[in-house]
């Protein structure tokens, strides 16, 4: 995916796993666009990254809460599921 942008000369935003120098996960949000000289030939191709880590872990602890809610609330008939 990232070669075919890199190679076409187009920048993209992409989120992606890394392993960290400690060896655990890190999620980056990665803001990437080529780097032109005078003549217009590609001469970078620079990143602007953002870790997302704790947003992608409170998103999925979020996730895992609304399915549990919904399960209790299928149980009983005062209630229905959240929309998503």
């Amino acid at each position: 995916m990232l070669a075919g942008f890199v190679a076409s000369g187009q920048g993209c935003r992409v989120r992606l796993p890394r392993r960290a120098q400690g060896g655990h996960e890190v999620w980056l949000d990665l803001d990437m666009f080529p780097l032109r000289d005078a003549r217009g030939a590609l001469s970078g191709f620079p990143q602007i990254g953002t870790g997302v880590t704790a947003q992608r872990r409170n998103r999925l602890r979020l996730e895992g809460a609304r399915r549990k809610n919904d399960a209790l609330c299928c149980a009983c008939s005062t209630c229905t599921p959240s929309s998503r």
